[in-house]
């Protein structure tokens, strides 16, 4: 099935789908490899899928990881998200 056939419902159960089962957070580039879906698919679906509340996204490292809303704590965001990179010493 080509991707001009499927539904925005089909694309945001696969990322929700992804999201539950790994319990990891993702980028959309991430998602859209993981779930062989083009960027643009997997960027309009998690706005759409943050519109209704049912994912959440974070800054960090420079990008945005998206993860399920209300199914992690502040310490497994913690572990899930990258680690800021250090600031260098002011001269």
């Amino acid at each position: 099935m080509s991707n001009l056939n499927k539904s925005p419902q089909t694309y945001m159960d696969g990322i929700k789908q992804l999201l539950d089962e790994t319990k990891k957070a993702y980028t959309t580039h991430q998602i859209a490899e993981e779930l062989n879906y083009t960027n643009s698919n997997v960027y309009n679906s998690t706005v759409l899928m943050m519109a209704f509340n049912v994912i959440e996204r974070r800054k960090a490292a420079g990008r945005y990881y998206f993860f399920l809303k209300d199914k992690h704590s502040e310490e497994e965001l913690a572990e899930m998200l990258p680690k800021p990179k250090p600031k260098p010493a002011p001269k």
